[in-house]
């Protein structure tokens, strides 16, 4: 039986060789009985039985394997047939749908553009006018006449705190400081948590093939992206500047000292008006904060292919470009807090700025589609889009919408005609 094809290995032969096995012993006991001519009849007959009996179970095992080969090739000629779909189905090539959209992934990020303030003067020369957080150094009514330890000096001056003067016997400096918030922390993006939006689309059937369908889908949606930024570290930039003292001791007055255009009728100190600048940084805190309300209205347009997994189920794979109008509008209110030299100081910032875009970009989506019946259909998709970023800034803030990364659900219905 090892040459037997493996499909026709059937009950019946399996008898059959049993059968053989049997009859060879029988006709061996039958041979010593018989004699002659009969002996060699009965051999011939008992053979010739079973020969009929072979060709007969050879004859079944051919015909079950025949019949199993025609049942297989007509499930598979079967699977791959096109779908029999409704004529009036087929001849209703255009779509248009309505899908809600929840989008997370987007960020924002706020930096700081503010500058120290103007009236902090120039780095160098005397005889000017210089404002700090923490007093001033201003031309006095002698025209900051000087003398010969320090040839120009201004009695109108005032500092604030006593950990400013570094005073040394003959010699000896004060600090005046002044500070700018650059950002750090502050500027780590801010995440928007989920975007709700609504979309319409349409989808024209081009090309179909078996259980395959080409298709072109527009679609033009309303999103809204939603941002805060809330009580967070932040740094600034400190500027000092140190003036000579020339020997006096400004303490000796009381802190805080606040000098005048004309010197006091008990005498005034007089500084030196030569500043000697430097900057470091500082970590502080934020508090309040930052918030955007932005929306945009983002077209599409790109390929659809779909396939048909059953009569009623489908699934697609979609992209395409990306084009969209976006707004935003960034309102701040801030109270900035930070330490010099163990001295605590606060500053307010408050602003509101707007600003609009175009911005372009790519999409790709998965959507898994139900038909309810021959016009309406459900559907679920997933989305990812990348895009350009959003720039609006004023004198003191650098805002930033970025897109790029986006990933959303779309649930809706769509309607054939």
């Amino acid at each position: 039986m090892r040459g037997l094809p493996k499909q026709i290995r059937y009950p019946q032969t399996t008898a059959l060789v049993d059968i053989i096995v049997f009859l060879k012993k029988e006709l061996k006991v039958m041979s010593n009985l018989m004699n002659g001519v009969s002996n060699r009849f009965c051999l011939v007959g008992c053979f010739l039985a079973l020969a009929g009996s072979v060709i007969h179970g050879k004859a079944q095992g051919i015909e079950s394997v025949v019949s199993e080969t025609i049942t297989e090739g007509a499930s598979i000629e079967k699977d791959n047939q096109p779908l029999d779909l409704d004529p009036k189905v087929k001849q209703r090539k255009s779509r248009i749908g309505l899908g809600f959209s929840f989008f997370s992934g987007t960020q924002s990020s706020v930096t700081s553009n503010e500058s120290f303030s103007s009236a902090v003067g120039p780095a160098t020369g005397g005889s000017i006018n210089r404002q700090y957080a923490d007093g001033y150094v201003f031309q006095d009514s002698s025209d900051n006449l000087g003398d010969l330890r320090l040839p120009s000096r201004t009695h109108f001056f005032g500092f604030d705190n006593s950990s400013q003067v570094n005073n040394v016997p003959l010699a000896g400096t004060i600090d005046f400081h002044e500070a700018r918030f650059n950002g750090g922390a502050y500027s780590d993006p801010a995440n928007d948590g989920f975007s709700p939006g609504v979309e319409l689309l349409y989808n024209r059937l081009l090309k179909s093939r078996e259980r395959f369908e080409y298709e072109l889908e527009v679609g033009l949606g309303f999103h809204q992206f939603d941002y805060e930024s809330r009580n967070r570290p932040g740094d600034f930039e400190v500027l000092t500047d140190t003036y000579e003292l020339g020997g006096i001791d400004p303490l000796a007055k009381g802190t805080p000292y606040q000098g005048s255009f004309l010197p006091h009728i008990s005498g005034s100190p007089k500084i030196g008006d030569l500043p000697n600048r430097r900057f470091n940084s500082v970590t502080g805190q934020i508090n309040g904060g930052t918030e955007i309300d932005s929306v945009a209205l983002l077209g599409r347009i790109g390929p659809n292919v779909r396939y048909y997994i059953n009569d009623s189920l489908q699934i697609s794979a979609l992209g395409g470009l990306l084009i969209g109008y976006m707004s935003a509008e960034v309102t701040y209110d801030e109270s900035q807090q930070y330490s010099i030299a163990g001295n605590n100081y606060t500053q307010q910032r408050q602003g509101r700025l707007k600003g609009n875009d175009i911005v372009f970009g790519l999409f790709g989506a998965l959507r898994l589609s139900h038909d309810i019946n021959d016009r309406v259909s459900v559907f679920g998709e997933g989305r990812y889009m990348h895009m350009q970023s959003m720039n609006i800034q004023d004198s003191m803030r650098v805002v930033e919408l970025d897109l790029a990364g986006g990933i959303g659900l779309v649930l809706g219905l769509d309607y054939r005609f």
